[in-house]
């Protein structure tokens, strides 16, 4: 019994001994050991051999198996050196364009010999992990081109480009990044910065606007209660009133980064464009005015058109007279000058006038006068005898 168990255990350490050799180790053990067993075979005598007959028949197997597994080294050895390259990849290093390598290395694999697939599980087992990590590669290119393809518009955006109009698509964006794997999220980070950057840029925006908004509202209150009603001119020019209107509604908006543009439409309609320093975004509407002048102002006008009356009165009508005497002459004009002047709150006076005679011209030199303004021109008067 004790012979069996030895026999046995014998059996086992050997058994272990030969799992734990290389298939050249193998061919090597088995090579040395028949080439010495056929030596000492071929050394015995006629008698001999014939009585081990069955043994030369084992050893001349043994040769057999030998040359079997120095063609799986072959196999093997082979598969390794064209393989080289894709073999000494690991899954930190290969990248999706590694695959058709790893592929072909497959396929070789499979093309082997059960005995050479054996000797090779270690490189078919990175062969199998290379392309695992090769699949899940092309599935976050998959995966963070289809973002970039989706979101196209949007990437394409710049702080300096994009408006309140984008805000969707921004969120839009946004939200499918949330949704995406953390490898792909990583590969986009740069784009995930321009969408935080925009959507930052779309809430500066959309505080400017509603400070502009808040503008026009307060602008249109004052329209309402009569900030815009019988504003001061201190000229009779349009540009006058431009700025009439732009003072009126700066008093009503002091931030001093909102801008404010009036822009002319027709008597007593005006367009205010709001605008926000270091930004594009306006509010542009309509508004009413009505304007008053100083007094200065006023007189200045009213002597003006005092001047015209008289001038175009005398520059297209004779004055009528009952004869040329030069009294009749002086008399006439001042009746006719202080009628046409009736009712304008101006006075006149003559500085000088020098009559000819007949029906010929007098020249006249007045002023017109209205508070502290004055002015002073020519007259030249013609004459017709008043015919019953």
């Amino acid at each position: 019994m004790s012979n069996f168990a030895s026999k046995k255990t014998k059996e086992q350490n050997i058994t272990k001994l030969l799992n734990s050799m290389t298939l050249a180790e193998k061919a090597g053990q088995m090579t040395q050991l028949t080439v010495e067993m056929i030596s000492a075979y071929d050394g015995l005598s006629q008698d001999a051999k014939i009585e081990l007959a069955v043994e030369k028949a084992l050893l001349d197997s043994l040769l057999t198996e030998i040359q079997r597994l120095e063609a799986v080294l072959v196999e093997v050895s082979a598969f390794r050196t064209t393989h080289s390259t894709v073999l000494s990849l690991t899954v930190s290093t290969v990248t999706i364009t590694d695959k058709t390598s790893v592929n072909l290395a497959l396929s070789a694999y499979n093309n082997l010999s059960t005995s050479a697939k054996n000797a090779l599980t270690t490189e078919k087992a990175l062969l199998d992990s290379l392309l695992v990590e090769i699949v899940r590669q092309e599935a976050i290119q998959a995966e963070v081109s289809k973002f970039k393809t989706d979101h196209a518009y949007v990437l394409a955006l710049t702080p300096s480009t994009v408006t309140i109009s984008d805000s969707a698509k921004v969120t839009t964006a946004l939200s499918a990044y949330t949704s995406l794997s953390a490898s792909a999220k990583t590969i986009l980070l740069p784009q995930k910065t321009l969408l935080d950057g925009l959507a930052v840029e779309i809430t500066n925006q959309q505080a400017i606007l509603q400070t502009l908004t808040n503008g026009k509202t307060t602008i249109l209150a004052g329209v309402q209660s009569g900030k815009f009603t019988n504003l001061l001119l201190s000229e009779d020019t349009t540009a006058a009133r431009l700025l009439a209107v732009k003072n009126a509604a700066l008093l009503l908006v002091p931030n001093p980064n909102v801008t404010i543009t009036v822009t002319y439409i027709s008597p007593g309609n005006y367009n205010i464009t709001l605008g926000y320093v270091g930004s594009n975004i306006q509010v542009t509407f309509p508004l009413t005015a009505t304007f008053v002048f100083t007094q200065a102002l006023q007189d200045k006008v009213d002597i003006e058109k005092a001047q015209k009356t008289i001038t175009d009165y005398y520059t297209t009508y004779n004055l009528i007279v009952k004869d040329y005497n030069s009294n009749v002459k002086y008399d006439a004009f001042i009746a006719k000058t202080n009628y046409l002047l009736a009712n304008q709150n101006v006075t006149m006076t003559v500085k000088s006038v020098i009559h000819r005679p007949g029906y010929n011209p007098s020249t006249f030199e007045i002023t017109i006068t209205k508070n502290t303004t004055k002015v002073t021109f020519i007259v030249n008067v013609t004459y017709a005898i008043k015919v019953n």
